[in-house]
């Protein structure tokens, strides 16, 4: 028989041993229960600097550029942007920020700036990244910045934008950017200028300014820009400067002028004068000067026995897009196109035209689309703007139908792809009158 006390003895002696090991063992990295950290939040913007994200007063070498299309300096207290043939491409410039800033609290920028260049207005669009990398490129802020020698506030709000798209759908953390992008015509016709931005700061969306202080402030922009171009008109006409200061009365007389119809429309005197009723040739006699495509390999260009020919590969689902700049068209008094053309291709496709007013604004609102066939011989088709002089993409513009300066074309816009040929002899506004006629 087993003695109790043999049994207990050695018992003890274990657990007394035991104790002391566990005491004296010592915890590593593989003993911890792994805890998730919290968020990493940044500096809030609005705060940072007072809200002065950037006065470019000190060094811009943290600022980089996408390409040798793009070139950046400084010109005294203003960061200036040489661009050429920037857009269709998504050439951009950049820079990382000091600090990561949390834009949740204030998510709009408030922009400085002033462009110079021939041709449309261009639209600038910025982007915001977080500490991961992420890019509000869903639906990037976006702007059209004036040509003039005067600097105008632009808003960037990024409410409700806090999304990628591409390269795949991500949500951008507001509380943790990183780098700042900015982009001239993304996706859009290529722009050839400078952009000057004189300084961008961070404000709430209670410090920015209604939609009607923001119409008033362009108005005003624009008056005092007319003012401007007469006097120096009347200047140079005297050989001296006689124009008188500017005031708010005369700023006032500036802005009645611009009344047609109860809306507020502008008409710069350097338009040409155009008859009523009068057609005008957009484009014609294998003319490619100022045409420009939104993918070259898909679209390309050439001449043939005097017709534009333009050689189609796949085009249609993308949205791919070509079209021509020209000299301002009233379109109040030729609001119809025709365009005479001949396809050599399959399937049967669709032609949609859009036309683009000199600030860039375009007819997307209510697409104006027409069937075509294939065949032999060259046919007319006529696109009817009245009543569509209205953008909805990117954002909701009236489109000026006295300065239109552009045309788009799109074949089977996010349809079937298009591989053919199509021929286009001539593009002509007329006026109603003239198409009334015909369809009779």
């Amino acid at each position: 028989m087993i003695s109790f006390k043999k049994i207990l003895i050695p018992v003890l002696l274990f657990s007394a041993f035991s104790c002391k090991n566990m005491q004296e063992q010592t915890l590593d990295d593989s003993s911890q229960i792994a805890l998730e950290e919290p968020p990493e939040i940044g500096i809030p913007a609005n705060t940072y600097h007072n809200g002065m994200l950037f006065d470019f007063k000190g060094p811009i070498n943290k600022f980089w550029v996408a390409n040798d299309k793009l070139s950046i300096a400084k010109v005294g207290d203003t960061l200036k942007v040489d661009l050429r043939e920037c857009g269709q491409k998504y050439e951009c410039w950049g820079t990382e920020l000091n600090d990561l800033l949390d834009f949740s609290k204030s998510p709009v920028l408030k922009v400085t700036a002033r462009s110079v260049g021939k041709g449309m207005t261009p639209t600038l669009g910025i982007s915001l990244k977080d500490m991961d990398g992420y890019d509000t490129n869903l639906d990037r802020p976006s702007q059209r910045v004036r040509k003039s020698n005067d600097y105008v506030d632009y808003y960037f709000d990024f409410t409700g934008k806090w999304k990628q798209i591409w390269p795949d759908k991500k949500v951008v953390n507001s509380s943790a950017i990183s780098e700042i992008l900015f982009f001239v015509n993304p996706g859009a016709m290529n722009w050839t200028g400078t952009i000057y931005i004189d300084d961008i700061q961070v404000i709430t969306l209670d410090e920015m300014p209604s939609k009607e202080e923001l119409r008033q402030r362009r108005l005003d922009a624009r008056a005092k820009a007319k003012a401007k171009a007469e006097g120096k008109k009347q200047a140079d006409s005297n050989g001296q400067d006689t124009s008188k200061p500017e005031t708010e009365s005369s700023v006032e007389e500036a802005q009645k002028d611009k009344k047609v119809n109860g809306n507020l429309s502008e008409q710069p005197s350097s338009l040409p004068i155009q008859e009523d009723a009068k057609a005008v040739s957009i484009s014609s006699k294998g003319d490619l000067s100022n045409w420009w495509s939104s993918d070259k390999d898909k679209i390309k260009f050439s001449t043939e026995n005097e017709k534009m020919l333009f050689t189609l590969d796949g085009v249609g689902p993308a949205f791919e897009t070509f079209g021509k700049t020209f000299p301002a068209v009233d379109f109040t008094k030729t609001p119809v196109l025709k365009v005479h053309l001949k396809v050599e291709g399959e399937p049967v496709g669709k032609l949609r035209v859009d036309i683009k007013d000199m600030e860039g604004f375009s007819t997307n609102s209510n697409p104006n689309v027409k069937v075509f066939n294939s065949g032999t011989e060259f046919v007319d088709l006529y696109y009817d703007f009245s009543g569509k002089f209205l953008q909805s993409y990117p954002n909701i513009q009236k489109v000026r139908a006295n300065e239109i300066v552009g045309v788009v074309l799109y074949v089977n816009p996010g349809g079937t792809p298009f591989k053919g040929k199509l021929y286009i002899d001539e593009i002509t506004a007329i006026s109603l009158n003239d198409f009334n006629k015909i369809k009779k």
